[in-house]
């Protein structure tokens, strides 16, 4: 009867160990979970952020352009009037 009520006692032991590790575990992975959600949610942030520069950039080079397109056709009228002027 004492071996038994030891191997009783030794097995309640084992099972509330297993069991506050596997409450830890979940608290861990949890905590983990959070974790991840929050770097998601950053990353996520980061990509709208270079997202909305990239565009920007593209609208500037855009501009840049046709700023050098009209330039450029303003100096082929000028030479053409020159050489129309030589002639």
């Amino acid at each position: 009867m004492s071996s038994l009520n030891q191997t009783i006692r030794r097995l309640e032991k084992e099972n509330k160990s297993l069991n506050e590790r596997l409450e830890l575990n979940s608290k861990n992975l949890l905590s983990e979970a959070g974790g991840l959600e929050k770097k998601l949610e950053r990353i996520t942030d980061e990509r709208d952020r270079l997202k909305e520069e990239a565009e920007t950039i593209k609208a500037d080079r855009d501009k840049k352009i046709d700023e050098m397109r009209r330039q450029f056709e303003r100096e082929k009228e000028v030479l053409k009037q020159k050489n129309m002027d030589l002639t």
